[in-house]
């Protein structure tokens, strides 16, 4: 037997193995999903006495936010469920999408959660109508004008160089010496 199978015994219900030590009298220890009348949940088995529960799909739950935490709004209802590490478990938006996993449980249980039926839909692929393509005609090359292009390249960078005034005039010596 596996840590973390779902098992059934017959006076407790289903459970999950949450430890299994080989060589031992009762090697598995269960925890079920049910309190017996003192509040206990965990028990000791021998590997005989429980019955491996095959295809068994976990059991999510419509929940309501019962604490404020991490941007979650009290009253809000989400799905959850037990995720494959122990003492985790999931939450889901309303449409089944995943938000995250946690410890931590600020949600208060409201109903059970009942998985939609999905139908299966044939999908038909469309066939494609073909249309009649026209043959092109004649290619006739595209001449590029540079002749045109080049001079008023030219003016403009002439324009620049007359419009551009220093900032400030270089002075030397011989400018104070004049007079």
């Amino acid at each position: 037997m596996q840590e973390h199978r779902r098992v059934f015994h017959e006076e407790f219900g289903p459970g999950s193995v949450v430890y299994y030590k080989p060589g031992e009298i009762y090697p598995l220890q269960v925890e079920f999903d049910n309190q017996d009348a003192d509040g206990h949940n965990v028990y000791r088995f021998a590997a005989d006495e429980l019955t491996p529960i095959e295809n068994e799909k976990p059991m999510r739950h419509i929940a309501r936010v019962s604490a404020r935490r991490l941007g979650y709004n009290i009253g809000d209802e989400y799905i959850i469920g037990p995720t494959n590490q122990h003492g985790y478990y999931s939450v889901y938006l309303m449409n089944g999408s995943i938000i995250g996993s946690y410890v931590t449980n600020f949600f208060e249980m409201v109903r059970p959660y009942i998985e939609p039926e999905t139908k299966e839909v044939e999908i038909k692929p469309e066939t494609p109508q073909i249309e009649a393509i026209e043959e092109p005609g004649p290619i006739t090359p595209i001449e590029v004008k540079t002749a045109e292009i080049e001079p008023k390249r030219a003016k403009k960078q002439a324009k620049k160089k007359k419009d551009k005034k220093p900032a400030f005039e270089q002075l030397n010596i011989f400018d104070f010496m004049e007079g």
